[in-house]
């Protein structure tokens, strides 16, 4: 029994991986202003593939910044259980004044996977009026960058 609940558990793990494309996914603000996010890499840390293990690069022009994305673990104390959340690959950095954050929301439709949104998030605790969100909608792969 054991042995085919472990089965069952890598099924649906390797079901949940990112369906991610290296290249450029374009999009749109609420304010229907152009955004973008450049998908650089992915990778398994030990070569092992699971969604924990799991990496994105992306470098996100407007920041200047390169961010390694990872499905967050959600931890469940009360049942000793750990999972992940396969909506969202992020990373947050700290910073002198808070953190920063870049969210990247995936979809996981028949008709469509991979990514369906991104967040930039520069969060300043010190001084909450300097808070700054980007919410990018829509995004659609436009293919790989191309170099001048």
């Amino acid at each position: 029994m054991m042995k085919y609940l472990a089965f069952l558990f890598v099924i649906f793990s390797f079901q949940s991986l990112a369906h991610v494309k290296m290249g450029i996914y374009q999009g749109q603000t609420p304010d229907n202003e152009a955004c973008e996010v450049e998908i650089k890499e992915k990778w398994y840390t030990e070569n092992f593939k699971h969604p924990l293990n799991e990496r994105v690069e992306v470098y996100f022009e407007l920041a200047k910044s390169h961010f390694t994305l990872v499905h967050p673990p959600t931890y469940i104390l009360e049942k000793e259980r750990v999972f992940f959340n396969h909506d969202i690959l992020a990373q947050t950095i700290s910073t002198k004044v808070g953190a920063n954050a870049f969210i990247l929301h995936m979809i996981h439709r028949p008709d469509k996977k991979g990514p369906e949104s991104f967040q930039y998030i520069q969060d300043n605790w010190r001084d909450p009026s300097k808070n700054e969100v980007l919410n990018c909608n829509n995004l659609k792969f436009m293919g790989p960058k191309k170099e001048l």
